[in-house]
């Protein structure tokens, strides 16, 4: 059976402006309830109270900042890359091929922070700035969608135990965002996230990295 508490909670999981209002705790309840009190009655077919309205979005919105409360999470390592490059080309068989050759080269070069991605349409590599100049060179008639120098990446490592929780990624990037610090790419495994950033962000992100640690 569909309940009051049924018709307000799937309006205000729509409505990104209740969601600013009581995260900034700054909402009017019973003024809210009247808004979409029209909307209720429309909903379930009869008159419902203003203050039944009222109560149940006050239950449902506590659930939602309950709901947005940090996870607590400790980081167990952070490792810096510098002097990182990051080139996209668009995908296709020669250009899968040129990368991928390239790649199998790397392994006799240690120490060469190097990935490699590939997406529907396209294919990316962030690797060591010299080894990026090296590929640029077999792509020489090719002109890449996009590229970066001047880059760091910082590496993240968690424990396995938070894969099962919500928004243990959505807090590490909050650090990130809260001081406005620019992501370029976010490279990821199961256990480790790397943030690609400018350098002249380095030392910020990996400052706001170390309050997770």
């Amino acid at each position: 059976m569909y309940k009051i508490t049924d018709a307000i909670r799937e309006i205000l999981q729509e409505d990104d402006l209740f969601k600013q209002l009581i995260t900034a705790e700054i909402i009017n309840y019973s003024q809210y309830a009247r808004k979409i009190k029209p909307q209720i009655d429309k909903t379930l077919y009869k008159n419902v109270n203003v203050r039944t309205i009222s109560t149940t979005i006050a239950r449902l919105g506590e659930e939602y900042i309950n709901g947005l409360k940090p996870t607590p999470i400790k980081l167990t390592n952070i490792s810096l890359h510098t002097n990182l490059s990051d080139v996209s080309f668009e995908r296709s068989e020669v250009s899968i091929e040129k990368i991928e050759q390239f790649y199998l080269a790397m392994p006799k070069r240690k120490g060469l922070f190097f990935t490699y991605t590939q997406s529907v349409s396209e294919l990316t590599v962030i690797a060591a700035q010299q080894a990026i100049t090296e590929l640029l060179a077999q792509f020489k008639n090719t002109q890449p969608i996009f590229l970066q120098h001047n880059l760091s990446g910082v590496t993240v490592k968690f424990s396995p135990t938070y894969l099962s929780q919500p928004n243990v990624i959505y807090n590490i990037i909050k650090q990130l965002a809260s001081r406005n610090i620019n992501i370029i790419e976010i490279v990821s495994t199961t256990t480790e996230l790397t943030f690609v950033v400018e350098q002249e962000s380095t030392e910020l992100c990996i400052r706001q990295l170390t309050k997770l640690v």
